[in-house]
């Protein structure tokens, strides 16, 4: 029986900063609505946790493509030609918006692709979501052309750590997710590499930083002076590298901790990971809402509706 066990991750992080009831609905409402027995509305809810945006989507697909290549390459595969592999991706991506069109995410939200646009019939023009597509395409080819790539065709099975795989350590008791898109030994260094497929050029922070290095210590004993972050942003074609140089390990350490908890602080028995709905608040910027996954089922989301008709 799958046990909801406590952990802390930046993106759960975020969740909760940015609205308390959002983050009751994605880690705590909607757990067990894949059961058969589930209710009505646990069932609800886990269906719209699993839905998504074309602007997260977009990265998804561009991920999943690149995954595939790398993966084939450490099998030792011959790679297919930028044509063919492009339109798989695009495809797929017509085989996503067509069932979410047709709702089958309803049956399986695991398994089919659902987008908050279809469910809460957002005005998006066809041409935005060619748009879309393009987006897709020419991160794709980007990263094709790219000289890393080109690296990587090359690189010793041996020295590929992982692909795209979630994984986890342990910092005092308490399991910390980390998301490494590709992770190789290079010129004597761990690099791990994140993409990016989105228009908005971000940088690392110091936090993910020390959650990579603190990462790779536990896992292949690599010491924070030979790791690096290398971010690749697809869009715009720009690489920017990182270093753990002056990263405040300690202070970071302390963040995670304050995070944890007031995470647990909000919940009705801390020890068994157990929350009650009425213990979290929903964010105080009203504009979170508007895009939020959950507000088909918000019940802030309804009385502020109600309010604003009346």
């Amino acid at each position: 029986m799958l046990v909801n066990e406590f952990s802390w991750s930046h993106s759960r992080d975020r969740l909760f900063s940015e609205c308390q009831l959002k983050y009751y609905y994605h880690y705590y409402g909607s757990w067990g609505g894949w059961e058969k027995n589930a209710s009505e509305r646990i069932r609800k809810l886990y269906v719209l946790k699993n839905l998504t945006n074309r602007k997260m989507w977009v990265g998804t697909v561009v991920h999943k493509t690149i995954e595939s290549l790398l993966s084939k390459i450490k099998n030792g595969e011959i790679l297919d030609t930028f044509e063919n592999i492009n339109s798989e991706m695009i495809e797929s991506m017509r085989k996503d918006y067509k069932n979410s069109v047709d709702g089958k995410y309803n049956n399986n939200p695991k398994q089919y692709c659902g987008f908050t646009e279809h469910v809460y019939f957002e005005p998006v023009s066809r041409s935005e979501w060619k748009e879309i597509s393009e987006q897709a395409e020419h991160c794709l080819r980007v990263f094709w052309n790219s000289d890393l790539f080109e690296k990587f065709k090359s690189t010793d099975a041996q020295y590929i750590l992982e692909i795209e795989k979630l994984s986890y350590f342990m910092l005092d008791g308490i399991k910390v997710y980390v998301s490494p898109d590709y992770c190789v030994i290079e010129d004597g260094l761990v690099n791990v590499y994140d993409w990016k497929a989105g228009k908005t050029l971000s940088d690392a922070t110091d936090a993910q930083l020390a959650c990579y290095a603190l990462y790779a210590s536990q896992t292949w004993g690599v010491e924070a002076e030979l790791l690096r972050l290398v971010e690749y942003n697809l869009y715009h074609d720009v690489i920017k590298e990182h270093h753990c140089d002056g990263v405040d390990f300690k202070g970071i350490k302390e963040q995670i901790f304050e995070s944890v908890v007031k995470m647990k602080s909000l919940l009705m028995d801390a020890e068994g990971n157990m929350a009650l709905e009425e213990s979290f608040k929903p964010a105080e910027d009203k504009r979170v809402c508007t895009r939020c996954k959950f507000r088909g089922a918000c019940n802030s989301y309804e009385m502020e509706t109600a309010e604003a008709a009346a």
